[in-house]
């Protein structure tokens, strides 16, 4: 009965993991969106305005992010 409980709520705090929200942060105009995290990494978009964006994952460098039309793309932290 015990090992159930402990069982349930390991469930619990991970289900509670999962579905705790992406941060959101604003990007401004003319940021360039870059297929990897790499410094000599292909630009895929600029941005035309500023932009409310999903934050994934981040490193020293580079933040993956999820665009509005569910592009995923890499931003270099010095232009936020």
């Amino acid at each position: 009965n015990t090992l159930n409980l402990l069982i349930l709520i390991i469930l619990i705090l991970i289900l509670g993991y999962l579905y705790i929200p992406n941060k959101v942060i604003s990007v401004p105009q003319n940021t360039k969106i870059y297929i990897l995290p790499i410094t000599n990494s292909t630009v895929f978009t600029i941005l035309q305005h500023r932009t409310n964006v999903e934050v994934l994952k981040s490193n020293d460098k580079f933040q993956k992010i999820i665009l509005p039309n569910k592009t995923i793309g890499w931003i270099k932290n010095e232009d936020i």
